[in-house]
Parts: C-alpha cells; sequence; structure tokens
C-alpha cells in the first residue's frame, strides 16, 4: 500500500515546502495539477520539467500523475461536446497533459473535470457519451498514451457534482467500451462512498 496526495490542497504554500511538509507526513508520491505549478503543459521546457521532478524526488517521494485535466473555469472544454471543433480542442489539449505527465515520469492521468463532460441541459445523455467515447478512442490520443507509458483513468463523479458516469459500474463499462489497455478507471473515495452500495462491493 502507498499514499499519495495531491499537490494542489497546498498550492498556497512554495512548491518545495508543500513537497517536504508531504514527505515529513509520510506519503509516498504526489499528484501534481499542472496549473498551480506554473508550468504549462503546451509549453513546459526541459529545465521546468527537471526542476520539478528534482524537487519531488529529493524529498524521497515519486510523481504519480495528474488528478485534474480542466479546472472549473475551462469552460471552452468539453470531451463529448456535439460540436467537433470543441472536442478537438479538448482531445488537443488532453493530448498535451498526457505528454506532460510522462515527462515528469507520472504514470497516471485522472479524467474527473466534471464541467468538461457534464450533460448539458440542451443535449441528450446518449449523445455526450457516443462523442465521449469516441474522443477517447482518438488515435492520436491513444498513440500519446502508448508512448508516454501513461494510462487515462475515467474517474466516476458521484451527484449533484456530475450527471455523466456517476457511478463505478458506468466507469467500467465505459472504459471496456473504450478497450485500451492505456485506459482504465480511478475511484475517488469521496465519490465511492455516495454510491448506493458499500465502497468494497463497488471495488
Amino acid at each position: 500500500m502507498k499514499y499519495g496526495i495531491c499537490h494542489e490542497h497546498f498550492a498556497d504554500r512554495p512548491f518545495r515546502a508543500a513537497i517536504e511538509l508531504f514527505a515529513e507526513l509520510g506519503y509516498d508520491g504526489v499528484e501534481l495539477t499542472p496549473w498551480e505549478l506554473d508550468v504549462s503543459p503546451h509549453s513546459a521546457t526541459d529545465r521546468e520539467i527537471e526542476s520539478v521532478r528534482e524537487t519531488v524526488e529529493s524529498a524521497g517521494l515519486e510523481i504519480i500523475g495528474v488528478p485534474r485535466v480542466f479546472s472549473a473555469v475551462d469552460t471552452d472544454y468539453h470531451i463529448g461536446h456535439p460540436k467537433r471543433e470543441i472536442r478537438e480542442r479538448t482531445v488537443e489539449y488532453l493530448r498535451d497533459v498526457v505528454a506532460f505527465c510522462g515527462r515528469l515520469g507520472g504514470n497516471r492521468v485522472l479524467y474527473g473535470s466534471p464541467v468538461q463532460r457534464n450533460v448539458p441541459n440542451s443535449i441528450d445523455y446518449d449523445t455526450v457519451y457516443e462523442q465521449t467515447l469516441r474522443s477517447f478512442r482518438d488515435d492520436d490520443l491513444l498513440t500519446e498514451l502508448e508512448e508516454a507509458d501513461v494510462v487515462l483513468c475515467m474517474e466516476p463523479i458521484s451527484p449533484p457534482y456530475s450527471n455523466f458516469i456517476t457511478t463505478a459500474r458506468e466507469a467500467v463499462e465505459f472504459v471496456e467500451e473504450v478497450d485500451h489497455p492505456n485506459v482504465g478507471v480511478a475511484l475517488d473515495g469521496f465519490h465511492l462512498a455516495r454510491e448506493d452500495r458499500p465502497p468494497a462491493e463497488c471495488i
């Protein structure tokens, strides 16, 4: 059993100070949220990547991956939107995040991001589902995942936080439809505890 923590919760501290605190508290790894690092997935230099890695590794921790692809204010993106240009923009950014994660040495990217996946009022669930499935099957995205050795994880988000893939069962069914070894499921304890079955049964 290893324990990790998301850096985002301590982003008000200097990065090195937060990492050193995690090590003191006994954590084994850390998840890194791109927009809290002042390092862009689009344009991070080798020097910036190396600096982040050095800070984490010198504290004896490992980088797990990226826990959130989008922030709540990134409203220009949506993984299952009927408009092709919006989906393509979203997948392109997702590819950047996957590559960024791989360069950091992480191996997991979690797709929680309810704002960028929820079913809008004007669109039916099946349409969003099929378009999301198409996005996850994008050839360039799957190639990026393979080359970066990263697993993209669909994370079920419970109501009222999301109305799309809200249970572990739904996440598993979606991932089985994608049918690729670099696409998996991540279970968040908070949302798992809100299901109508005990967490152990869900797992």
